[in-house]
């Protein structure tokens, strides 16, 4: 019998293999069959021998795309990563998630997939996290590749932070989220997205909140054209694609299906920028300022669209793109 959800992963000048395989453990430990997707992207024209290790051991599709390259150096494109993972979805539903999440729950991925076969048209998303601090991370990561069982101790943990009283245990993340421009993006997107009731966890929980953490129908992710690719490296791609999918899905948090942290994130050096956030802002206000229709419109008349070529079955320009596929996931 196979799979009925796929966990998409990207990975982008990846280097950390022994987190990746901690992460894959965590899957693997799901109490349903899954399909794992790992979308890489790089310049180099080769798979990544350690990923493509890792993606034989635990069974995984393993997808290279290239990426461009301009005077600052690569560009990735987090949206045509993930859409091109799901253009390699065998499966009902797909989850996207990142390489720097834990499932601490076993029956986590079966109890969203159980709760989406009774509806139609239904989106989760958001999953409330713990956020361990950097220094307990290698511990964490041994003791799952080791098959240790994770005690978390929520003390330790970044439950919850809170902008007025600052409350954070981690002076690396405090300096993040007290820095200008992430406190100026989070307060221009709260404003702008609270008259949207399926974003109103962002107001005083954003910390805690896994923005890649998405489970949808493959059917209706294609349906709204996937996630938009006009985004530079990473930031707004999740939230203008949660606005997309909106206009088809009831799009629900997790916490209202699932116990309210079952998933951990690993901290990690930051790698925020502010010139990126400037020019993802930028577009993201944009795209605000029209119809969700038109959203979907101009993404799939884009020439450069990975969505839009698979759409229309432009194999010319899917084969420009991919520059291998593995697929190990038989011996699941």
């Amino acid at each position: 019998m196979g799979a009925d959800l796929s966990i998409a992963i990207n990975l982008y000048d990846y280097t950390n293999y022994k987190q990746l395989e901690a992460v894959l453990c965590t899957i693997r430990m799901q109490t349903i069959s899954t399909d794992i997707i790992l979308s890489e992207q790089f310049y180099k024209v080769k798979p990544n021998n350690n990923i493509l290790n890792l993606a034989k051991k635990y069974h995984c599709t393993y997808i290279l795309s290239r990426t461009e390259i301009n005077k600052k150096g690569l560009v990735f494109n987090l949206g045509k990563m993930r859409n091109i993972a799901a253009s390699n979805c065998k499966t009902p539903y797909i989850y996207f998630s990142d390489a720097d999440i834990l499932f601490l729950n076993p029956n986590y991925m079966k109890s969203v997939v159980d709760f989406l076969k009774e509806k139609e048209h239904v989106a989760l998303f958001h999953p409330l996290m713990f956020r361990l601090k950097k220094d307990d991370t290698e511990n964490i990561i041994n003791s799952v590749i080791n098959g240790e069982s994770i005690q978390i101790n929520a003390s330790e943990c970044f439950v919850r932070y809170d902008f007025s009283s600052g409350v954070v245990n981690d002076k690396e993340i405090k300096n993040e989220c007290e820095s200008d421009y992430y406190k100026s993006w989070l307060n221009n997107f709260t404003e702008e997205s609270i008259k949207d009731s399926y974003l109103k966890a962002y107001k005083n929980n954003y910390i805690n909140i896994h923005g890649g953490g998405t489970i949808v129908s493959i059917d209706d992710f294609w349906k709204i054209g996937g996630y938009g690719e006009t985004f530079f490296h990473w930031g707004c791609e999740d939230d203008d694609f949660h606005k997309k999918l909106s206009s088809i899905c009831l799009c629900q948090e997790m916490h209202f299906v699932l116990n309210q942290y079952d998933i951990l994130h690993l901290e990690h050096e930051l790698c925020w920028d502010k010139d990126m956030y400037l020019i993802n802002n930028r577009i993201a206000n944009n795209r605000k300022k029209l119809e969700v229709n038109e959203i979907i419109k101009n993404d799939l008349s884009m020439s450069n669209s990975f969505a839009s070529a698979y759409i229309n079955k432009n194999l010319d320009f899917i084969e420009k793109c991919i520059v291998k596929i593995e697929d190990f996931s038989y011996g699941q």
